[in-house]
């Protein structure tokens, strides 16, 4: 499920899938939490290291994908997609219903002929040819790759057992819970036990930082970046709440190598993504910030509504 990207950056979806979670959690007795993860760089760390211009045969292509941290069976699709839909069709005609070149012109002329606008207005950006950030094939590139990482992701979780799901009574068998991506930022949902929740979250975070950092990337865990809302209910809460307390609102990041430092990701009250807050205090606070913006941007008008020539003139 993704939230951002392909469809102009719009959320909302996203984010109305957590409070839903947020929502159950509360009415539930259940304890649950939200992880927010943050990606240094995403964009250009991931496609400087997918991107590349090769002379050479297949081999030396082959190579620098599996450097980049893509598995043998990645490999083996890209490579068949490569040469059956692409080069074993290059002289085929648009009009070919399956195989055909369109998609293989399209991508080469977006690359060798970059070119964007914001509300028509011509040479916005300097970049002629390749992938900038904010062009239409960087942007379709990095779905696809992202959705690689993200699919290695989800498969390493469900080895280690660390995939969650919904259950209640009216919904029959349990509903796996799926992450959400917001293009550099994803937010995961995890219901346990209290007696759990804190070491099922440092267990998840550890699988998490390792499969970005396979790829190259690495998660932000400063303040307002990689963090945790929490709520917990039910049998061990008492116990969890202090042991939590007693660790500064901290979580060691579990599941990481030997050599590695010790790793936290603060627990905090509120998490704020694109103006919208997630808590599971209520949506009280967001709602006063949101009423606030509007006065706030409201009063900017009094000055025009009390001159009829500007009134006129704007409208």
């Amino acid at each position: 499920m993704r939230g951002g990207g392909l469809n102009g950056g719009e959320t909302a979806i996203a984010h109305l899938y957590l409070r839903l979670i947020v929502d159950f959690i509360n009415n539930s007795q259940k304890s649950g939490a939200i992880l927010f993860f943050d990606v240094c760089s995403a964009f250009a760390t991931l496609l400087r290291r997918i991107v590349f211009d090769i002379d050479q045969g297949d081999e030396h292509w082959l190579y620098k994908l599996s450097a980049a941290g893509f598995t043998q069976e990645d490999i083996d699709d890209i490579y068949e997609f490569v040469t059956q839909s692409f080069f074993n069709n290059i002289d085929s005609g648009v009009q070919d219903s399956a195989d055909n070149n369109l998609v293989f012109n399209l991508t080469q002329e977006w690359y060798t002929n970059t070119w964007t606008s914001q509300e028509f207005i011509p040479n916005i950006t300097h970049t002629t040819t390749g992938s900038a950030a904010g062009t239409p094939f960087a942007d379709l590139i990095y779905s696809l790759a992202m959705s690689r990482v993200l699919r290695t992701m989800r498969r390493s979780l469900l080895k280690e057992g660390l995939v969650t799901s919904l259950s209640a009574p009216d919904l029959g068998n349990a509903i796996p819970l799926a992450d959400v991506s917001f293009v550099d930022d994803m937010a995961l949902p995890i219901i346990c036990s209290a007696a759990v929740l804190t070491q099922h979250i440092a267990d998840v975070c550890g699988v998490v930082f390792l499969t970005f950092l396979m790829y190259g990337m690495e998660l932000n865990f400063s303040p307002g970046k990689s963090e945790v809302v929490l709520k917990f209910q039910g049998p061990g809460k008492k116990r969890a709440v202090k042991d939590l307390f007693s660790a500064n609102n901290r979580i060691c990041i579990n599941k990481l190598p030997d050599n590695f430092s010790a790793m936290f990701i603060g627990v905090v009250d509120t998490y704020k993504h694109l103006g919208t807050q997630i808590s599971f205090k209520g949506m009280n606070f967001e709602l006063a910030h949101r009423c606030g913006l509007m006065r706030a941007e409201t009063c900017k008008l009094r000055s025009i509504l009390r001159n009829s020539d500007l009134f006129f003139k704007y409208i």
